[in-house]
């Protein structure tokens, strides 16, 4: 295609045959629909244009939506969508055994609690050296003179993340040099074999016990799908396209081991959303709030508001709570409260906190999860809905109360999301990571965001 594209359907037939990179405009006619989801799928390559408008009438004569369709057309319409809807979801949730990893981490054998000594030679009884903060790995070899990037495997996504060492060896097995503590190495040119140390989780829980999940791929050609990438990959939905959503929470809201992406990363990916991240482990609306000793990021959410100022979001939503049920020991207060005395009086202060430093900002207040906890074989806290008289359920239940009073969306999350981890099976699935193989009852892991985001998703919805 010689001229610049102009037309949407002159870019979509540009960009599938790889004369155009820019941005896809959205399709309005049902031709420019499936020419679109041609680019989204990245079908194209050799093919010619007239050969895709080929396959484009072709589909249009077999699948017709005319006004008074038959019994017969109309069934065959609603198998198309539902063709059409598993096809994307094939797409979407491609299964990573299906794709051939050029991992050069070949042999994964783990060396626990060990650690590799480059003064003697491989081989030596010495070369592996006992160290409980080290897991190592075996000899492998490698390309000289290239870059790779390391990734632990979860959940059909990858991640990079940080090593301990990569250590490199000549063709005689000599020690040449090292790279530490980064997510990428570049090989030197005399380079055939390496070896890896991770820290062990004991030394550090963000780290790996073994090389089971680890992958070493060439930073130039990646074949596991990264998370950061495909979080890139948003179909923005109408109004949010490009606006700043900030979250403010606590560990269930901030990034940590417990989850590869939390709930406002699937929210965001699915309505083009950019999020300014404000969750903090351990905080909530009042608990610590008059503790000396905490740095001012643990400070309650109320008086965290005038430390965001300089974000610009399009509208913000609060979630958590329960740590000032677990650890806040203070009074809950009513609903008519303004006094930072009492918990709902600390959540007056937020909102009227919000409106000061951004004015006519939407705003939403999310209730936390129900929790259960079990710890030693005695149940340390729960709180299922289905007992009125405790805490969460009252606390909730005047958050709601506040919301309504004051006129501020609310999403109740805590007997409406169908979290329910006093359920042992639905515990260990939701809640269980590395560090809580067996679940903590409290926060999600990635399967427990995935549960969760669908109703948090559509309630932001109604604050654009």
């Amino acid at each position: 295609m010689a001229d610049k594209p102009v037309t949407r359907e002159e870019k979509y037939l540009a960009y599938l045959t790889g004369d155009y990179k820019g941005e896809l405009p959205k399709p309005i006619t049902r031709k420019e629909k499936y020419l679109y989801e041609l680019c989204l799928k990245g079908m194209g390559g050799e093919i010619s244009p007239e050969e895709i408008k080929a396959a484009v009438n072709e589909y249009l004569e077999k699948n017709p939506v005319k006004p008074g369709a038959t019994t017969e057309q109309a069934q065959q319409i609603e198998q198309n969508k539902t063709d059409i809807t598993s096809l994307k979801e094939d797409i979407n949730m491609l299964s990573v055994s299906s794709i051939s990893i050029k991992d050069v981490l070949t042999d994964k054998t783990t060396h626990a609690g060990i650690y590799i000594r480059t003064d003697v030679p491989v081989g030596d009884p010495r070369f592996y050296e006992v160290n409980e903060n080290f897991n190592s790995s075996n000899i492998n070899e490698i390309e000289p003179n290239e870059t790779y990037t390391v990734i632990c495997k979860r959940y059909n996504n990858g991640e990079e993340i940080h090593f301990c060492d990569a250590m490199f060896f000549d063709v005689d097995h000599k020690y040449i040099s090292r790279i530490q503590n980064t997510t990428k190495f570049t090989t030197p040119n005399n380079a055939k074999y390496f070896a890896m140390t991770l820290y062990s989780t004991s030394y550090d829980p963000n780290s790996w016990d073994n090389f089971d999940d680890i992958i070493v791929e060439n930073s130039n050609q990646i074949t596991y799908p990264l998370m950061k990438n495909r979080l890139k990959n948003t179909r923005a939905f109408i109004g949010c396209e490009g606006k700043k959503w900030m979250v403010i929470g606590d560990s269930i809201t901030e990034h940590n081991f417990r989850a590869l992406a939390n709930y406002h990363d699937y929210v965001a990916e699915e309505l083009g959303l950019e999020v300014i991240n404000c969750g903090v482990g351990g905080s909530g609306y009042k608990v610590h709030d008059t503790d000396d000793d905490y740095i001012s990021t643990i400070l309650p959410f109320y008086k965290r508001i005038s430390n965001y100022s300089e974000y610009k979001p399009d509208l913000i939503t609060i979630m958590g709570g329960i740590n000032d049920l677990l650890f806040s020991g203070k009074q809950m207060g009513e609903i008519t409260d303004t006094s930072t005395d009492t918990w709902l009086g600390c959540v007056y202060q937020l909102i009227q906190n919000i409106k000061t430093t951004f004015p006519n900002v939407p705003f939403g207040i999310m209730s936390p999860l129900p929790a259960c906890t079990v710890g030693s074989g005695n149940c340390l806290y729960n709180f299922n809905p289905s007992d009125k008289t405790n805490q969460e359920y009252i606390f909730v239940q005047k958050l709601e109360e506040l919301c309504d009073y004051y006129c501020i969306p609310f999403l109740n999350q805590y007997n409406k999301s169908g979290f329910r981890p006093w359920d042992d099976d639905f515990k260990l699935k939701y809640t269980s990571c590395r560090q809580e193989q067996s679940g903590d009852g409290l926060h999600p892991n990635v399967q427990g965001h995935e549960l969760i985001y669908p109703r948090i998703r559509e309630f932001i919805k109604t604050l654009i």
